[in-house]
């Protein structure tokens, strides 16, 4: 089994950044790479609403959304349903932070070609920095660490993944909790990693009326955005988007692996 697993934060509208100015080039960006499985962040009410959702359904992808009634999942994932099952699937508030938005969509995925099962977590860690929100950031990724072991062993998954917006660099000690729980950052595994960081800075909106990005200078490093695994696999890439749709629709560039089982 092969598969294509990416996290895109897609810059929520909270700053009159309206959505329909960068649905389409989300949608463009995700048709061009066609990974098997898409964890997104800030996917506020409007995302929710947008015609992101129905293109993304028209063009084989299933939806996860466990959330309750009245609960807005910020953070839902795609699965193309020509590629998997999906077996189980679940959502829960992440601990230790006071912001609902920061919450994790999982889901227990089984290939249609080998029936082997695979665990996805999607989350979205909290933002804040100081002394007492590096401390809820490790509480995320114990949390995150814990359900992706749970669900291997429940489940019999030959391997888990968990990744999205955690909103600290390679060098913070979320990734020690991770190690701790058997998880390794996913970059480490491949062949080569990239150059620079997947976050990039807020687009600006030009005179044209939509919003243009541009590439950072900031090293892989400072990346905020992370995939970690564990279980029997081998990652033969891992690759952050640079093209100019990516740039101009989000502050964060998706970021996919390509793996093997």
């Amino acid at each position: 089994m092969n598969a294509r697993i990416m996290t895109s934060n897609i810059w929520g509208d909270y700053f009159g950044n309206e959505v329909t100015r960068r649905e389409d080039q989300l949608f463009e960006v995700y048709t061009k790479y066609a990974a098997d499985v898409i964890g997104i962040q800030e996917v506020t009410k409007t995302w929710h609403n947008s015609t992101l959702m129905t293109q993304m359904k028209e063009n084989g992808y299933l939806i996860l959304n466990d959330a309750p009634i009245g609960v807005n999942n910020f953070n839902v994932v795609f699965v193309k349903d020509a590629a998997f099952t999906v077996y189980r699937s679940g959502f829960e508030q992440l601990s230790h932070t006071d912001d609902r938005s920061k919450n994790m969509q999982w889901a227990v995925l089984e290939s249609k070609t080998d029936e082997k099962k695979i665990a996805v977590c999607n989350a979205h860690f909290e933002y804040r920095g100081g002394a007492k929100y590096d401390e809820a950031r490790e509480f995320n990724a114990e949390q995150m660490a814990w359900r992706m072991n749970y669900l291997v062993e429940r489940y019999a998954c030959v391997a888990a993944f968990g990744f999205g917006d955690m909103n600290t660099p390679t060098t913070s000690t979320v990734f020690p909790v991770f190690a701790k729980r058997g998880m390794t950052h996913l970059s480490l595994q491949a062949p080569e990693k990239p150059a620079f960081s997947s976050h990039h800075g807020n687009p600006v909106r030009g005179e044209d009326g939509f919003y243009h990005g541009k590439t950072t200078a900031n090293p892989f490093e400072r990346s905020l955005d992370h995939l970690v695994g564990t279980g029997d696999y081998t990652v033969n890439a891992y690759t952050i988007v640079t093209d100019q749709p990516a740039l101009d629709a989000t502050d964060h560039s998706p970021v996919f692996v390509d793996i093997s089982f």
